[in-house]
């Protein structure tokens, strides 16, 4: 789930999501996951708008107008800046039934982006996560940060 709604000049979303796991080969199941996220976002640039068609107030145009280009929105190239904080947990995984104490862990990230927007809709980003607090079992290694690049397209 997500949500996200305007303050002022910035962008506040958050989300949660929760991976339920179930038996797999020689009766491992893998912890459960969860993870959850609250970031604030800067845009930079023109948003989407849209230009006055050349239409008056009734509507109409006047004789020699362009009409392939009446009151369409389009786009342009901008940037978004971010800082997202990060929570996630790992349930311990079972093997023929019997807890693995040494799996499954917390942590909590934060991390700093960009993403560049194109025009046409496409994006580009980029993060790199530093853990701020970890209690990760010993069957994982602590992590020390995360880059995370993600490609999207707006429709």
């Amino acid at each position: 789930a997500a949500f996200g709604t305007k303050l002022g000049d910035f962008n506040l979303t958050a989300s949660g999501m929760y991976h339920v796991s179930s038996k797999g080969a020689q009766s491992t199941r893998l912890g459960d996951r969860a993870h959850a996220g609250i970031a604030i976002s800067r845009h930079f640039g023109p948003a989407e708008h849209h230009h006055d068609d050349g239409a008056g107030h009734d509507g109409h145009h006047s004789e020699g107008e362009d009409h392939h280009h009446m009151d369409a929105p389009h786009g342009h190239a901008s940037w978004d800046a971010f800082i997202e904080l990060t929570g996630e947990w790992e349930g311990r995984q079972k093997v023929e039934g019997i807890v693995d104490e040494h799996s499954g862990g917390k942590s909590l990230w934060v991390s700093p982006g960009a993403r560049y927007n194109t025009a046409n809709g496409f994006s580009i980003g980029g993060s790199v996560g530093v853990p701020v607090w970890q209690d990760i079992g010993e069957s994982h290694p602590d992590n020390d940060y995360r880059l995370l690049i993600s490609i999207g397209r707006a429709f």
